[in-house]
């Protein structure tokens, strides 16, 4: 520990500082404190730098307090990050990515209901979430079993152009389908996937193919590996 405190040190004078906004990392002239990551080995080591972050005066730029949010997620303490986010009625930073990580961490716990709570909070705030957002919970109702809400969600963005839906996003409804078993909704979606500007990929048609094959349809899971060729 510093007596910055744990894992923090100041950085040298300040020549030009500038906001590191939605997760830019800073000049290497910041006046903004370094943080070392490498000094967290559980999470009880990463609640301390939390709240040594939180008292440092500059405060270190909000995507590194989301570095530390996502660490304690790779770790699988999905609750962890959720009091944390709590603690910015105590100064810490918050931005999109912040809220993000929290809906992650909501859905990961099944307790995506709490995800869409967090939503609400990013158009409070005149924040338009993104694919990733919506990826999550999407992901998080097929989860818990709400299938006709996660394809209610994901036809609702393309309808009212919510968001552009990427890759994964496509990926993520093809195999919730597929795996509740519904294989032809599965199929359908992929052909119109196939007339998207974003194609889909191997995964996506083994994905569809193998939900076919499960449910003894290998006419049309021939057909469809045919189309691949």
């Amino acid at each position: 520990m510093t007596s910055q405190g744990r894992g923090v040190t100041a950085s040298p004078p300040n020549l030009g500082d500038r906001d590191a906004v939605h997760g830019v990392p800073p000049s290497p002239f910041s006046s903004k404190p370094k943080v070392d990551f490498s000094s967290i080995n559980d999470v009880d080591d990463a609640v301390c730098l939390f709240h040594d972050m939180v008292r440092m005066q500059p405060q270190p730029y909000v995507f590194q307090f989301n570095k530390l949010l996502t660490v304690v997620v790779k770790m699988k303490h999905f609750c962890c990050p959720l009091s944390v986010r709590q603690n910015a009625s105590i100064g810490a930073p918050v931005n999109e990515i912040t809220m993000s990580i929290a809906v992650n961490c909501y859905c990961l716990l099944n307790r995506v209901d709490f995800g869409f709570a967090i939503l609400g909070t990013f158009f409070k705030r005149g924040w338009e979430p993104d694919a990733t957002t919506f990826n999550t919970l999407i992901k998080g109702l097929f989860l818990v079993g709400e299938i006709a809400e996660a394809e209610k969600l994901f036809k609702k963005l393309l309808s009212e152009k919510l968001c552009e839906p990427d890759e994964i996003m496509y990926l993520i409804v093809l195999n919730g389908l597929s795996k509740a078993g519904h294989t032809l909704a599965a199929r359908d979606l992929l052909g119109f996937f196939e007339n998207m500007s974003c194609k889909p990929n191997v995964y996506a048609y083994n994905t569809v193919i193998d939900g076919l094959c499960k449910d003894k349809m290998t006419d049309d899971a021939l057909y469809l590996l045919s189309r691949m060729i």
